[in-house]
C-alpha cells in the first residue's frame, strides 16, 4: 500500500464533508510536497500521483478543484483541475505560467498579500486575472480588482 492510499480515505472524508455542507469545489493546499519540508520523503511524481487522486475524488463527489500555488506540477496536473488559485505571483514573478489554465478556458484567482504594487490590479486584469489584495493578518479585509 503506498502511502498516497493510506490518505486516500481521509482526504475522500474531507471532500465529502464539503460535499455534505453544500460547497460547489474544494481548493486544497500544499500538494506540492516536494518542495516543502513535510518530514516525508515526498518527490516530484508522488506530488503529480496525489493531486490527481485528489482531483479524482473531488470530482467523484460533483466538485470542482482548483490548484493552489504548486506551480511546477501544473503541466503535468492540468487537465486534472478546474480553476487555479496562486498566492502573491507577482512577488515570485509566477503569473505567466497561469495562462496554461486560461488557454483551457480555467479561471485563474490571485490573492496578494501585503505591500500591494500601485499597478498590480491592472496588470491582473491585463493578465485575464480574478484578484484580491488581502491583508497578512488574514482578517476580513479585501480589496477586490475589478
Amino acid at each position: 500500500t503506498s502511502k498516497r492510499e493510506l490518505l486516500r480515505p481521509v482526504m475522500e472524508g474531507r471532500i465529502a464533508l464539503a460535499k455534505q455542507k453544500g460547497c460547489d469545489a474544494v481548493d486544497p493546499d500544499n500538494v506540492d510536497g516536494h518542495t516543502n519540508p513535510t518530514g516525508f520523503d515526498i518527490n516530484y511524481q508522488d506530488s503529480i500521483l496525489y493531486s490527481k487522486m485528489i482531483a479524482d475524488l473531488a470530482h467523484q463527489y460533483g466538485l470542482a478543484i482548483g490548484l493552489k500555488n504548486s506551480i511546477e506540477i501544473i503541466p503535468e496536473v492540468i487537465d486534472w483541475f478546474d480553476f487555479a488559485v496562486n498566492e502573491s505571483c507577482y512577488n515570485y514573478n509566477e503569473c505567466e505560467i497561469y495562462k496554461l489554465f486560461q488557454q483551457q478556458g480555467k479561471p485563474v484567482y490571485q490573492i496578494q498579500y501585503g505591500q500591494i504594487p500601485e499597478n498590480f490590479c491592472q496588470r491582473s486584469l491585463d493578465l485575464g486575472m480574478s484578484s484580491i489584495i488581502k491583508g497578512v493578518r488574514l482578517d476580513a479585509w479585501s480589496e477586490d480588482c475589478f
